[in-house]
């Protein structure tokens, strides 16, 4: 079915307008909605259209990334993600998994969720040996920490591991590498990753 209904920050469009919902009644397959310009409320009881909202709700917090970061920024904040490129933040949402490896240890300190993003989070997050301040900041927290992977670079087996290979695995510019369910499975085990994803 084509997915003519997407969420950006909690507004839905259809092709009348953008709505916001009002309510929802599984056990009833409803939604209550209205749409924004118009105030015109409106009922759905078509499953597929549903469907397709929680389809995209559940893609847009379960996304994963492989995000590498510079050795000493773990011992500063390990809570913490940040980028002096703005443009690989923006790549990040909130909600979304991160899956930190640590430049320079080959390992992979744990799987968080982004639970915020802003600008010098912690104005201390700098290390004089990279290039620039990584003030593009995500906060995270930790959903899991038994790594069974023990030497990411030698596991082709991960989605992206060739353009991550041809990045030094992440000692050049790209430091965020997209990442799916196989490649969550791989680091912390199958079940960990199921209590991760439906957890949410």
């Amino acid at each position: 079915m084509t997915k003519n209904y997407f969420k950006v920050g909690g507004i839905y469009y259809d092709r009348k307008g953008s709505f916001e919902i009002q309510e929802i009644d599984i056990n009833k397959d409803k939604i209550r909605a209205k749409y924004i310009n118009s105030n015109e409320e409106f009922t759905r009881t078509d499953l597929n259209f549903i469907k397709s909202i929680n389809d995209h709700v559940f893609e847009e917090r379960s996304t994963i990334w492989w995000v590498c970061h510079q050795f000493n920024l773990w011992d500063i904040d390990q809570r913490l993600i940040g980028f002096h490129r703005k443009v690989q933040r923006d790549a990040l949402k909130e909600e979304n998994i991160v899956i930190y490896y640590r430049i320079g240890e080959d390992q992979i300190k744990g799987v968080f969720r982004i639970i915020s993003k802003g600008e010098k989070i912690n104005p201390a997050f700098n290390d004089n040996s990279i290039e620039s301040a990584p003030i593009y900041q995500c906060r995270l927290n930790l959903v899991c920490d038994k790594i069974i992977c023990n030497k990411p670079s030698s596991q082709r087996d991960l989605s992206f591991f060739d353009k991550w290979s041809a990045m030094r695995h992440g000692g050049l510019k790209v430091q965020v590498f997209p990442a799916n369910r196989k490649d969550l499975e791989i680091v912390i085990g199958k079940e960990a990753s199921d209590n991760i994803i439906l957890r949410h």
